[in-house]
């Protein structure tokens, strides 16, 4: 989650370091679990660079685990090959979630991934009779591990804005998804027309200060989803990041 969220910090924002709020993020969930590893120590680091280096992820923990109804959980963190990487992280994820929902403590869970080694998981899970939300970023996440879930939530600006401090959201006008029976395209441009494997045929096109994809709702029948924004660089990343939809860079 913490390597998405800056992701799309630096694709919307400029920067990557989004402060998020955390009671926005638990949403009407009863509890969170949170789980990372505070970083090895590099070779040659000091003990003054390496406190100084993890200083702002323990400032993080503490204060995710001081949120109501929040528990961090830390595992180990080594370097092998030049690379830190976290270990037990994914074996006490995997433990907790089974445990929970053999002790009936839960009857759906969300899961925040893109790991693939997460499916044999999510499917004994869900063998299991729980109901799996699987949050995760497309770009990032083999359809495998995605489509083993019950319910699917692309980790993407339109999920991640809502968990935004107030004073970020105000910096950025987001996309906004608009269902519609009908579409008025009378006095705008329609500028491109595209073909995608799921979405089907997708107009592009420009009324007023707005730019908008336009395709039929896969759900409701004789429905069309919009997609708008007045920054057409933004809406191109949104369509991106979301649906995996390629329009073009420059119209």
């Amino acid at each position: 989650m913490r390597a998405t969220v800056n992701k799309i910090g630096k694709r919307y924002f400029g920067q990557k370091d989004l402060e998020l709020n955390y009671r926005k993020v638990r949403g009407a969930h009863e509890k969170v679990f949170y789980y990372d590893a505070i970083p090895a120590a590099k070779d040659g680091e000091s003990d003054a660079q390496y406190r100084t280096r993890v200083e702002p992820r323990k400032k993080l923990h503490d204060k995710i685990a001081s949120q109501e109804r929040y528990h961090v959980y830390e595992g180990d963190s080594r370097v092998r090959r030049k690379e830190i990487q976290q270990k037990k992280v994914d074996i006490m994820i995997a433990v907790d979630m089974l445990t929970h929902t053999v002790r009936g403590n839960m009857n759906q869970c969300t899961l925040i991934a893109s790991d693939l080694d997460f499916k044999p998981l999510v499917d004994a899970l869900v063998q299991e009779g729980m109901f799996v939300r699987l949050m995760y970023p497309p770009l990032d996440t083999a359809v495998e591990l995605y489509s083993s879930a019950d319910e699917r939530i692309p980790l993407t600006i339109r999920s991640v804005y809502p968990w935004l401090e107030n004073s970020l959201q105000a910096q950025m006008r987001p996309p906004s998804w608009s269902l519609e029976s009908k579409v008025d395209f009378e006095g705008g441009d329609q500028l491109a027309q595209l073909d995608h494997p799921h979405l089907g045929q997708v107009r592009l096109f420009k009324k007023g200060d707005a730019y908008s994809a336009v395709w039929d709702d896969l759900e409701w029948v004789g429905s069309y989803l919009r997609v708008s924004n007045p920054d057409y660089g933004i809406l191109r990343n949104a369509l991106k990041e979301h649906y995996l939809l390629d329009i073009p860079e420059k119209l």
